[in-house]
């Protein structure tokens, strides 16, 4: 299973509207993936495997680890990819 972190998405430049618009048909459950830290909360992507993937790379391909966070995982365990 993959996340996308909410608050990464939110913002005006062109970049984050375009990978909301890829996360937005998919979207599923919102997770806190580190119930620690007040910003790790992410949206699950509700598609098979593969295509989650694909949209994980299509992101990656316009923002690195730190600017926009992904998550592999389930229930209360998701880590950064």
């Amino acid at each position: 299973m993959y996340a996308v972190n909410l608050p990464d998405l939110v913002g005006d430049d062109l970049g984050r509207r375009m990978a909301a618009m890829l996360v937005a048909p998919v979207r599923g459950e919102v997770v806190q993936t580190d119930p620690r830290r007040f910003d790790e909360v992410a949206v699950v992507l509700a598609c098979n495997d593969e295509r989650a993937a694909a949209i994980v790379e299509v992101i990656r391909l316009k923002f690195k680890k730190p600017a926009l966070r992904c998550y592999q995982g389930s229930g209360d365990t998701w880590r950064r990819i």
